[in-house]
């Protein structure tokens, strides 16, 4: 043992101390030296404090998370569940074999089996990540209300369009052709990032990603087909869910 090794060692207390002395006689690792037993032994202490805290260490925080959730989560979809509703009446076409919507319903099983990992600490990250998580929840939230506000009477739950369709342009849709979408990505980041899991994140971009590329595939050689080259020349100068990126 150099003297670097034995200062680091005296500064440990005497659990990770014993720790890396074991580790430092017993392997036979090359280039083994107690600055690595020390990352190790931290990294995997960090990890099990991580897994054995609770969620939410208080009772504020799990009610503003529950709180944002179900407001978040039900009432715009609610609200435009209604507005499509009304719109369908007036609908001029549909594809012919779309799961698209029942398929983007999927999304709120994989919320519940996120929240669940959340809840086990499986994959735990750092609670002070629920903050930055919840604030990106609720601007995912406020970019797709805002994009199917915009689109007006032209909104629709279905792939459909309307007796005198024409393409939106205006708002986020200047940049964006999928404004919407892009916004729940946002929003299930967001969740993930506020239940502290890695894993949850991981499930939530997954199911969400899967869900709407196969909506937006459905849904832009539908508009191709009923609106020609206005729909093509507006692809042509948009992204899909990233201004100037894709």
């Amino acid at each position: 043992m150099n003297r670097t090794d034995g200062l680091v060692l005296g500064a440990l207390d005497p659990v990770s101390r014993l720790l890396c002395v074991h580790s430092r006689y017993y392997s036979a690792m090359p280039g083994h030296s107690l600055a690595k037993d020390l990352w190790s032994v931290r990294s995997h202490r960090l990890q099990t404090e991580l897994a054995m805290s609770p969620l939410f260490p208080s009772r504020f925080e799990e009610v503003l998370f529950w709180v944002a959730f179900i407001l978040g989560a039900t009432g715009p979809l609610i609200y435009f569940a209604r507005w499509s509703r009304r719109n369908a009446a007036s609908a001029k076409a549909r594809p012919g074999k779309d799961l698209s919507t029942l398929i983007n319903f999927a999304l709120f099983p994989a919320a519940l089996l996120a929240i669940f990992l959340g809840y086990a600490r499986i994959g735990a990250l750092p609670h002070w990540l629920f903050y930055p998580g919840l604030s990106l929840w609720l601007a995912g939230l406020a970019l797709t209300v805002w994009a199917y506000r915009t689109l007006g009477r032209f909104f629709s739950l279905d792939v459909q369009t309307e007796n005198d369709h024409k393409v939106v342009d205006n708002g986020p849709y200047r940049l964006l052709r999928h404004p919407g979408y892009a916004g729940v990505l946002l929003g299930v980041l967001g969740l993930g990032v506020a239940l502290q899991s890695w894993v949850s994140v991981l499930v939530l971009v997954v199911a969400a990603t899967a869900a709407l590329a196969y909506r937006m595939q459905i849904e832009e050689k539908f508009l191709i087909a009923e609106l020609g080259d206005e729909y093509v020349q507006y692809i042509a100068r948009t992204k899909r869910l990233v201004p100037y990126v894709w």
